[in-house]
């Protein structure tokens, strides 16, 4: 079965979306909920944008509510939101047990690539005489260290404790 969307069309629809609604849907890290209804009143612009199609919407607003800011934000804030910013609905405490189990996970994954990636850089560096050995020993008067780490400067965020209760996590 063949995709009726594709990964442009779903980029184009989410720099609308920013430009359309920047204070709602310009990433960051924590973004404000959205309500429930948002997805009907988006279908309302329909005529503003002749790439919105349901699908397209659809897969860009579950790439949005599935990033790290939205994640936080379900846990930071104690409301949704409209598409104008004005507070809607209480998010539902299953929604903030969803957004934190989701963010765990997503925190795990990264890091099991992470470590993957780690190893992959050690084993595959230098040639098979050198890869083969431990960091640290010696080789032909030749010590095998880690190639540097270049760390970029991203906003931290911290480790979501799972053993908490959820009111000291929204405040």
């Amino acid at each position: 079965m063949k995709k009726k969307w594709s990964s442009d069309k779903v980029r184009v629809v989410q720099k609308w979306l920013i430009e359309r609604w920047p204070e709602m849907f310009t990433p960051s890290s924590d973004l404000k909920p959205l309500s429930l209804s948002v997805y009907k009143d988006i279908l309302e612009c329909r005529s503003d944008n002749p790439e919105l199609s349901g699908r397209v919407l659809r897969e860009a607003l579950k790439r949005h509510t599935t990033s790290y800011g939205y994640l936080y934000g379900m846990l930071k804030y104690s409301h949704r939101y409209s598409l104008t910013g004005e507070q809607a609905e209480v998010i539902a405490p299953e929604h903030r047990i969803w957004a934190r189990n989701t963010l765990k996970l997503k925190q795990k994954v990264a890091q099991k690539v992470r470590k993957q990636k780690g190893q992959q850089a050690v084993t595959t560096r230098g040639n098979s005489k050198l890869s083969a050995r431990p960091l640290g020993t010696s080789v032909h008067g030749r010590t095998i260290r880690k190639a540097p780490v270049i760390r970029y400067k991203q906003p931290k965020r911290r480790q979501i404790d799972t053993s908490r209760p959820l009111d000291l996590l929204a405040g």
